[in-house]
């Protein structure tokens, strides 16, 4: 079984019924399903023996086009838990230690205190 992701310019759930009958009548289609949640519109379809051509035609049926293929969706700088962590903490690690202007605390330059 084949997975294709293509980049779309469907934006609505409107444009996906319109869809709808073309891909549910194409025998080659298993599933289908559409990502309108993100910015890039995703379109993954599964089956035997199904084509980027083929997918494009039934999206040309209506008048819609793919942009581009997508081998995985792209996700967004704030979706990934570990780099949101990783900048948090390097925003308030430089920050506190230097303060919002760079001057930050006179004893945070040394490892030793000097008094």
């Amino acid at each position: 079984m084949e997975t294709i992701q293509v980049d779309t310019n469907i934006h609505c759930e409107q444009c996906v019924d319109k869809l709808t009958p073309h891909l549910n009548e194409a025998n080659e289609i298993t599933k289908w399903e559409f990502d309108l949640s993100s910015p890039i519109k995703i379109l993954k379809v599964k089956g035997e023996g199904i084509s980027v051509d083929r997918v494009s035609t039934l999206l040309g049926k209506e008048g819609y086009s793919i942009i581009q293929q997508v081998d995985k969706p792209a996700k967004s700088f704030w979706s990934n838990r570990i780099k949101w962590k990783r900048a948090s903490f390097n925003i308030w690690y430089v920050i506190h230690f230097y303060g919002w202007y760079g001057g930050g605390h006179e004893y945070h330059r040394f490892p030793y205190h000097r008094w």
